[in-house]
């Protein structure tokens, strides 16, 4: 009985919402316009009431639980249903839009709080693993420098080493053979010279002890020494001249 009773009460608020929302077309006579509205009761404020909230309740039936469950108890005020099945429906998609926002609000603050709750435990755990990691990494990197250090100090006796071996076989060799003729060549005429300048060093010296000789002998020309030596050179001209001199 209640599911025929809803199937009347659908239909006539369904032809009353169609009388409603149906649109007058200028093309009619507005003959037939007045003799149609003199055949049609006009509906009361109360069926038009009736009519649009049978055809809502109708629609409810397809909507999704989730949908209907955050709607509720909440309806619209009975003046919006004068206004038409779309602005009551459109009513009820606002209690479900403000209620799906407090919603979504209450279940975030919730998977926070769980969240919190989770991540506490593992947010100290992990600080001190990191603590831990960051510690043994320092150690480990200033070992390395210290190893790295001691190596280079290694390898660079080692490359001194080395080059100093190479440096002192490079200053260890030898001139080429012509290199070595020249340069005895090169020292032959150096001494040839030294002995050349000491010859005639020694020859000027000869001399230069004459010309000194000389000069100290004229201070004393006519000393009987020098004529007697002259006149044992036989220098005859030499002792007349002597004579004419004193």
């Amino acid at each position: 009985m209640e599911t025929q009773a809803e199937n009347v009460d659908t239909q006539r608020a369904e032809k009353i919402a169609a009388s409603l929302e149906a649109k007058p077309d200028p093309k009619k006579d507005e003959k037939e316009k007045k003799a149609k509205k003199r055949k049609e009761k006009e509906p009361s404020k109360e069926d038009i009431q009736a009519a649009v909230a049978g055809v809502v309740l109708a629609e409810m039936k397809f909507w999704p639980e989730q949908i209907v469950a955050l709607i509720g108890e909440q309806h619209p005020n009975k003046e919006s249903f004068l206004k038409g099945v779309a602005y009551v429906i459109g009513g009820y998609m606002h209690f479900a839009r403000k209620a799906l926002g407090h919603l979504v609000e209450h279940r975030k603050k919730s998977a926070e709080k769980k969240t919190c709750e989770l991540l506490s435990p593992v947010t100290v755990e992990l600080e001190q693993i990191r603590k831990e990691f960051r510690e043994q990494q320092s150690a480990d990197v200033a070992k390395l420098r210290e190893e790295r250090d001691e190596e280079l100090k290694a390898a660079a006796a080692a490359i001194n080493e080395k080059f100093e071996k190479l440096i002192s076989e490079v200053n260890a060799r030898e001139i080429s053979d012509r290199g070595k003729e020249l340069i005895a060549r090169d020292a032959e005429v150096k001494d040839a010279f030294t002995s050349a300048c000491a010859t005639i060093d020694k020859e000027a010296k000869v001399l230069s002890d004459q010309i000194t000789e000389i000069e100290e002998a004229s201070e004393n020309w006519n000393s009987k020494k020098r004529r007697a030596r002259r006149l044992a050179n036989g220098s005859k001209d030499g002792a007349e001249a002597e004579e004419q001199v004193e």
